[in-house]
């Protein structure tokens, strides 16, 4: 988890897969692997650790409007739970001005302190 942190600093990273705490993560039930990856919105450039919605309306009922809902559904709970830390931690309401080393630690306190 701390190199996660260690490397937030760089937009190239986020394309490189080097933000990606794991590669991959097997189901047991469907011996398949998935990759984890970065909820995105229509601002984001296409990319295969990035998930985007599609461009455009779409019919209803169709495979590409059932994925922007689902998408727009997971992105609006993400960005939920930043905001009860927000508001509730005054540490995330600016830049934290402690060393790198400590901040996966500070988060993690955070997240176990509402939990």
């Amino acid at each position: 988890m701390e190199e996660f942190f260690k490397t937030v600093y760089s937009g190239k990273k986020l394309t490189q897969a080097l933000l990606i705490c794991h590669q991959t993560r097997s189901y047991p039930e469907e011996k398949l692997m998935f990759p984890y990856v970065f909820l995105g919105d229509g601002a984001f450039a296409l990319h295969k650790h990035i998930m985007k919605p599609f461009p455009g309306n779409h019919n209803f009922n169709t495979m590409e409007r059932t994925f922007n809902h689902k998408l727009s559904s997971s992105r609006v709970i993400v960005e939920n739970v930043f905001g009860i830390l927000t508001t509730i931690f005054r540490i995330f309401r600016k830049p934290i001005e402690i060393d790198i080393e400590n901040v996966p630690t500070v988060t993690m306190t955070c997240i176990l302190l509402h939990n």
